[in-house]
């Protein structure tokens, strides 16, 4: 069968017909000529399955750079998109709180072990929660002309004390 010369074609019009026949259609007309989206559709969308994973990134204190490689974007791109999104940037401060509380279980776990390892941590919980912290004195001794390095752990002072609750309440 060949086409008739009177059979319409199912050609769009052309953007010159479609802005001139906007100027008296009605609303309905002009939702539907407008209604694609126009350039390149965004990478990060907010969304509730986009707020959880970034949560995950920050909990396994990932650092933006690297989170936004992982999501496939500039850094810049992942920084604007937090700032544009304000669930967003708090599901990253949620993560970021996230991870500290199972780093700080992870620690304490860690510290009631037994041996060296275990002991390290004490000292290192000691110096973080207790307000402790290192005094390093060099004393001869050992081989001749080498000095000892002696490690001990010194109470804070009260005024040391009051300076990291104030740190710690303002921070």
């Amino acid at each position: 069968m060949a086409k008739s010369k009177t059979a319409k074609s199912k050609k769009s019009p052309s953007r010159k017909a479609k802005n001139t026949a906007a100027e008296g259609a009605s609303d309905e007309v002009l939702k539907e000529i407008t209604k694609r989206p126009r350039g390149r559709p965004p990478k990060l969308v907010n969304t509730e399955a986009m707020r959880r994973q970034i949560r995950a990134l920050a909990a396994s204190h990932m650092p933006k750079k690297a989170a936004a490689g992982i999501l496939l974007v500039h850094r810049q791109t992942f920084a604007d998109f937090l700032d544009a999104n304000p669930e967003c940037a708090e599901a990253w401060e949620m993560g970021l709180d996230q991870g500290k509380g199972e780093l700080a279980i992870l620690m304490w776990r860690s510290a009631r072990g037994h041996g060296s390892p275990a002991v390290r941590m004490q000292i290192h919980l000691a110096e973080q929660h207790l307000g402790h912290h290192r005094k390093v004195d060099a004393r001869v001794g050992g081989l001749p002309g080498a000095p000892a390095i002696v490690t001990t752990v010194v109470p804070a002072t009260q005024e040391q004390l009051a300076q990291q609750w104030a740190d710690a309440i303002n921070g």
